[in-house]
């Protein structure tokens, strides 16, 4: 057994995996693998990816299975103590980063699921951990309480002992992309752990690197639809029909409010860019019409 799998799922980010790869190399003083799953890329990807030979195990998909099922795919292949869930966008920086992560796990059994700090490509700390879930303030029958202060981290970076990744039944699919770490988060919760952030391992995150070239109006319909799923399996029916026709309503507001200062000309490019994204989210009422 290895002490940590490292799995990737790659989707036409190539040159930015292949650093991703290059920065776990060097990693020394543990016992770790690298599973790279790639999405049925059309960029060189995989061409790449196969010049890594015996360095990873290459899993090529002929579709794009999504985030959570790609995820679960290479987990079936891996034998880590320890699965480390790492977008191919991300760079870690010190030779006994993996070192440092597993022995924080091994000291910490209480947490069910870890992640480190995240910086941006200029060293700033970004992607902090959450505290409470989407809109969970304005819950009419709110969520039972729960082990530990962190409600969820980014999906970036995510540690997940090996038993309890099972113990939780995985990932869950119906989750596309978007929405999976909360929901595989809050999961972890319930069943009695908490989750812990690591700070002193900094990873290196970009961000949106395989969402480089989806349209504004795209973009935001997957995530708001991922986040009206995880709604949907968390939280009651009169929360949801509440937090529906708030969102819809702020967003109605913004979309008018965007489109008079595009119209205006001021910073005209980010108002079409902000309208697309809140007409999205109106557009979308249609498909929930039963909560308003």
């Amino acid at each position: 057994m290895k002490d940590i799998s490292i799995i990737i799922v790659n989707y036409n980010t190539a040159e930015i995996v292949r650093n991703c790869i290059n920065s776990i190399l060097p990693q020394t003083g543990i016992d770790y693998e690298i599973i790279v799953a790639d999405n049925a890329s059309s960029d060189n990807s995989v061409e790449l990816l196969q010049g890594f030979k015996d360095k990873i195990k290459l899993i090529i998909n002929n579709d794009d299975l999504g985030f959570g099922k790609a995820c679960n795919q290479a987990a079936e292949y891996a034998t880590g103590k320890y699965f480390f869930f790492l977008n191919p966008d991300t760079l870690l920086h010190k030779p006994d980063d993996l070192k440092k992560i597993y022995e924080f796990a091994q000291a910490n059994p209480q947490y069910g699921l870890i992640t480190t700090q995240l910086v941006d490509p200029t060293g700033e700390v970004t992607d902090e951990p959450g505290y409470s879930y989407p809109n969970e303030k304005y819950l009419v029958d709110p969520l039972p309480p729960l082990p530990g202060k962190i409600a969820w981290v980014l999906g970036a970076v995510m540690i997940i002992p090996s038993d309890i990744f099972y113990k939780i039944n995985r990932f869950d699919e119906d989750f596309f992309l978007y929405a999976e770490d909360l929901d595989v988060c809050l999961r972890i919760r319930k069943s009695g752990y908490e989750i812990g952030c690591f700070s002193d391992v900094s990873i290196t995150h970009i961000g949106g690197a395989s969402e480089t070239k989806t349209d504004q109006y795209a973009l935001t319909t997957r995530k708001y639809s991922a986040k009206h799923m995880f709604y949907k399996k968390h939280y009651s029916p009169a929360s949801i029909k509440k937090l529906m026709k708030k969102t819809y309503n702020r967003a109605r507001f913004r979309t008018f409010t965007h489109k008079i200062l595009a119209f205006l000309c001021i910073n005209k490019d980010y108002h079409l860019k902000k309208t697309r994204h809140y007409q999205a989210i109106c557009d979308l009422k249609k498909a929930y019409a039963k909560y308003f």
